[in-house]
């Protein structure tokens, strides 16, 4: 997970976390909070990869948060990340900035 956010240092940022089995990490476009419930749907609709919108969970204070749960097999977990930096790449200037 860490190596994924590295790796898309220009589009997310986070505080890594010290324990527990899940993370949050702030997606934005050019320092601009995207659409959490629009990045997760578009996300899962292309790719099958289910992350969980932050403003979903805990309010519109976290606007472009999502939740990602990394609690299962290495390589099911680094498949989903490489697809979702595929997705990324390809989609973010799609996805809908946060209101």
């Amino acid at each position: 997970l860490e190596k994924f956010v590295i790796k898309n240092e220009d589009e997310c940022e986070w505080v890594k976390p010290v324990a527990g089995t899940t993370a949050f990490i702030k997606f934005h476009r050019e320092g601009k909070p995207v659409d959490s419930v629009d990045f997760c749907k578009k996300l899962l609709e292309k790719t099958g990869v289910l992350f969980v919108p932050g403003s979903q969970s805990f309010g519109e204070d976290f606007k472009g948060y999502v939740r990602i749960g990394f609690v299962n097999q290495t390589d099911i977990v680094q498949k989903g990340l490489e697809e979702a930096t595929k997705f990324i790449r390809k989609n973010l200037d799609d996805i809908e900035l946060a209101a």
